[in-house]
């Protein structure tokens, strides 16, 4: 008991003193907030030895992972050419076959023409169709020369060839309209007459009308530089407002062609970036509390 009562009792350490209390059968008060969170909560242990360990190869985990993707990104390349999705790379050797050279043969046409007549990268295919009948009907044939003013007129577009621009020769050798042009609608005599030049003229039939004309196509050519972003969204989504605004009762429009598609797919890479980033983010949190033990680490 002497020991107990020794003045070296107040130079002791802090183990000594809850010694001295506990044989007193006093308790000694102890601050709260000079333990460690982990000796605060109640039903936790200490981490054994070999955590420390665990936590090293994590961070090497997630280091060689970050390089890894790091690397990854870097090798990344778009190609915004949807036509390199059909066209096939020539094969050398034995690995050649009559398909492949097809496939090349074909897409060396369309460089050729594209190359002689203006590429199609610009332009945009509005497919129009009208399921009660033949599109050579009033008020559909006059709404749909109306339609293709009205997109004309749009500052992202820089023509529209539609089967109303196609020429024909006249009697006396006079160049004339295969769809005459009016100011009113045309009577059942001219529809019938339009009809029958336009299925038999070989730049209309089959190409911009199809044979039971119920379906025709009209080439809206965009601006220079409205095909590229960042003037490659908005300039589409004008077209389709403009498409949707139109007064064309009983006719079912679609746009199309490779900005409209460009477009649409890269709406859908931003959309699955977004998708996966958010994903990735909630489980990089998961597995940083799961690894750490403790939700204030992430």
């Amino acid at each position: 008991m002497a020991a107990d009562h020794s003045p070296d009792r107040r130079r002791g350490t802090a183990s000594d003193r809850l010694l001295l209390a506990g044989r007193r059968g006093n308790s000694l008060p102890v601050r709260s907030g000079q333990l460690p969170g982990l000796d605060r909560r109640p039903g936790r242990a200490a981490p054994d030895s070999g955590y420390g360990r665990w936590r090293q190869l994590s961070l090497l985990a997630v280091v060689f992972c970050s390089a890894l993707a790091a690397y990854g990104l870097s090798q990344i390349r778009i190609d915004d050419d949807l036509r390199s999705l059909l066209r096939s790379v020539r094969q050398t050797g034995w690995q050649e076959d009559a398909a492949t050279v097809s496939t090349d043969e074909e897409f060396a046409i369309i460089d050729a023409v594209g190359e002689r007549f203006g590429s199609p990268d610009r332009d945009c295919v509005v497919r129009i169709s009208r399921p009660a009948g033949s599109l050579f009907h009033e008020p559909t044939l006059s709404d749909l020369r109306r339609l293709a003013s009205e997109l004309e007129e749009l500052p992202v577009v820089a023509s529209v060839r539609s089967m109303f621009d196609v020429r024909r020769q006249g009697i006396v050798g006079a160049v004339l309209p295969v769809i005459p042009r009016t100011v009113g609608q045309l009577d059942a005599g001219s529809l019938q007459a339009a009809h029958e030049r336009a299925t038999d003229h070989p730049l209309v039939g089959g190409q911009l009308l199809s044979a039971d004309a119920t379906t025709t196509l009209l080439i809206v050519r965009l601006a220079s530089g409205a095909d590229q972003p960042p003037r490659l969204g908005p300039a589409v989504e004008s077209l389709q407002r403009r498409l949707q605004q139109s007064k064309t009762a009983g006719l079912e429009i679609q746009l199309t062609g490779l900005p409209a598609l460009r477009h649409q797919a890269a709406a859908a890479l931003r959309r699955d970036m977004l998708l996966f980033n958010s994903l990735g983010l909630i489980l990089a949190m998961v597995l940083s509390a799961t690894i750490a033990r403790s939700i204030r680490s992430t």
